[in-house]
């Protein structure tokens, strides 16, 4: 299959690593069929609004339980923190898988 270089602007080989008449190096972005590039899409907003949800749904201003002690306390807390780091990373990770399909080209 040929495509157009993207310095001179001629056909070459979508094998080439350079452009047979200006040397330019050829990257060829491997796309993706259009339902592929939306499903990634659509899972990439659903898992970046899971972590979202999650690290709002951490932020209960409900005070924790005196019952149990300082010790239970403190143990809640630092659940609660890793909880957050957590839905943060699912949240970034989303927004990546999102922002990388949207940007992939559309294989024709």
């Amino acid at each position: 299959m040929l495509i157009q270089c993207q310095e001179c602007g001629r056909k070459i080989s979508d094998q080439a690593k350079f452009c047979p008449h200006c040397g330019a190096g050829v990257s060829i972005a491997r796309g993706f069929s259009e339902t592929k590039r939306m499903a990634g899409i659509i899972v990439g907003v659903i898992i970046g609004i899971t972590g979202l949800v999650i690290f709002i749904h951490t932020l209960d201003p409900t005070p924790i339980s005196t019952f149990a002690g300082i010790q239970y306390q403190k143990e809640l807390s630092d659940k609660i923190n890793q909880l957050q780091i957590f839905a943060v990373l699912i949240f970034c990770v989303g927004i990546a898988m999102t922002v990388y399909f949207n940007r992939s080209n559309i294989k024709k």
